[in-house]
């Protein structure tokens, strides 16, 4: 048995690996090896839901990319400390694309954020030109503390941007 070290924030640059150029940070909360097999832990407190194991699926994707791991040796264990509940997968090459592809999405998606969607630059657009929210506030009610983490009327409305919407 044998524990991996995992750097999170608290010791500078935290556990990460490279996609296509671009860092990506995977800080699982627990890993070690027995035989060859990677388990990798992540403890939750709340009620299980299906994003949990496309989070772990980064973890996976950690696994394989930083510590060579072979897919079907990448075994992942997410427990729900609430209920004593836990779900566990061992993954496989199409997991591991799958990841890479979610991943290489939310990306392309975030890239829109990005003066010249250039990622080398890292220059965020202002955010009057972001996005509104499908379901945003309306412009008589604007709240900046609300479930939706994207732009609304109200919102842009409050920034002094001499640009109407």
């Amino acid at each position: 048995d044998q524990e991996v070290p995992i750097k999170t924030i608290a010791d500078g640059d935290p556990e990460s690996f490279l996609l296509n150029f671009l860092k990506i940070y995977a800080i699982p909360d627990y890993a070690y090896q027995i035989d060859g097999v990677m388990h990798i832990h992540d403890w939750k407190t709340g009620r299980v839901l299906d994003h949990h194991m496309d989070q772990v699926g980064v973890y996976g994707l950690w696994a394989a990319e930083k510590h060579h791991s072979p897919s079907d040796s990448i075994h992942l264990h997410v427990e729900y400390l609430k209920t004593g509940e836990l779900v566990e997968k061992r993954l496989t090459s199409a997991d591991l694309d799958h990841t890479r592809l979610k991943i290489q999405e939310s990306v392309a998606s975030m890239l829109n954020y990005l003066k010249d969607r250039d990622p080398a630059t890292n220059i965020p657009l202002p955010q009057y030109q972001w996005e509104l929210a499908e379901n945003a506030a309306p412009i008589n009610n604007p709240c900046r503390w609300c479930e939706f983490w994207e732009l609304c009327e109200g919102e842009v409305a409050s920034y002094d941007t001499g640009v109407a919407r």
